[in-house]
């Protein structure tokens, strides 16, 4: 059987809601005729279509280490802490409106195919179901037999596998600068949440206040990611695109004013909880003084 709930699936070429089972556990859409076969207990629901597939873009799914850009977030663990903490939050709040709760993560920052990560375990006993979809998902590297709860699809954020309606939660992060299509996929994340339900995104940002002051090595930092990266954004341009696609912004912040605590030398060398308190007053100050120019930003919207 697959590893995810067959009611929470749709076709990602034609969205019939109608999955079968074949002789060899493959899913066959009713409608189209599709085949998404499972590798490794994993369902590979990527489809693209032909303008898709021919465009000058970098393949989505061509990752040294599928885990690198999350590696790469958690490493930085001043304001990333706070970043998670502030995810943790919305994610509690929403679960008092609602109870348990449906969450898509397109990008598996949140878990992997052995489970929710440890910096938020807490925030495990407010979900109901885990969808985690990406290109290149891990696979599972633990015996450890799962609940159900932990759902990993093999897909493009740009045609998600998924019904319309079924989730409360919507996370992505250090996602969309990879995408081919960003139109495309926040289409797809607006059909498939419910009407009051959060969307919250975290990205680079390509209008930080370090990328302003050092304009040269910011634009080679840029040519050596574009191996990565299909876009560059800062947040006020984020923020439009999705008011663009009738989305309505909850909640904006900024992060890492303080690239100092990105030197892993100077990691090292600095306590925990100083490297933190340090992140958290430059954040602080820098969200009063100039909210759009941190080296990441943070947008929480609902459907308007």
């Amino acid at each position: 059987m697959p590893n995810a709930d067959l009611d929470l699936f749709a076709c990602p070429a034609c969205k019939h809601e109608t999955l079968t089972l074949d002789h060899s556990s493959n899913l066959i859409c009713a409608g189209c005729g599709s085949g998404f076969p499972q590798i490794d207990g994993i369902v590979d629901f990527r489809y693209l279509e032909e303008r898709f597939k021919n465009i000058d873009a970098r393949v989505e799914d061509d990752f040294d280490d599928p885990d690198a850009p999350s590696d790469v977030l958690i490493q930085k663990q001043g304001s990333t802490r706070i970043m998670v903490s502030r995810l943790e939050k919305h994610i509690r709040s929403l679960h008092r409106e609602r109870g348990p709760l449906r969450v898509l993560d397109v990008g598996m920052f949140m878990a992997n195919a052995d489970g929710i990560r440890p910096f938020l375990r807490g925030i495990e006993p407010c979900i109901e179901t885990y969808v985690g979809i990406d290109p290149s998902p891990d696979k599972p590297t633990t015996q450890q037999k799962k609940d159900g709860k932990i759902q990993i699809l093999r897909s493009y954020g740009e045609y998600l596998p998924i019904r319309a309606n079924k989730f409360d939660l919507v996370v992505s992060v250090a996602t969309f600068d990879h995408l081919f299509d960003v139109d495309k996929c926040l289409s797809e994340i607006k059909r498939v949440m419910s009407s009051d339900g959060l969307l919250y995104i975290t990205l680079n940002n390509d209008g930080s206040w370090f990328k302003r002051m050092f304009k040269k090595t910011a634009g080679q930092r840029r040519e050596l990611a574009r191996r990565w990266h299909n876009y560059f954004w800062t947040a006020p341009q984020f923020r439009n695109l999705l008011s663009d696609h009738g989305f309505q912004i909850v909640d904006a912040r900024g992060y890492r004013y303080n690239p100092f605590f990105d030197n892993a030398g100077v990691g090292k060398a600095l306590n925990g909880n100083v490297k933190l308190g340090a992140c958290m007053i430059s954040d602080v100050i820098g969200n009063a003084i100039a909210q759009d120019f941190g080296g990441n930003f943070a947008i929480v919207c609902r459907p308007s």
